[in-house]
């Protein structure tokens, strides 16, 4: 199979992944104006899932609003 290494497991730590593909951090703005997850979030990130991507790297969002918005103390 071409790229044979690429579809490898591989562990990093103590984390094994299924292959070397990382899926970045992009900037979709599908969280809310507070900066919260939303169900058009969630739905962007499980479709990236389903793809086939070891790893996600989700972009910027908020949990604890408004307190952690955007980095504020």
């Amino acid at each position: 199979m071409k790229f044979e290494k690429l579809f490898s497991n591989i562990k990093i730590g103590p984390l094994t992944l299924k292959n070397r593909i990382v899926f970045p951090p992009i900037s979709t703005n599908l969280a809310s104006i507070t900066g919260e997850v939303t169900d058009e979030f969630i739905a962007h990130y499980s479709r990236r899932a389903k793809g086939g991507a070891a790893l996600i790297t989700v972009e910027n969002a908020c949990i604890d609003f408004p307190s952690a918005m955007m980095g504020a103390t």
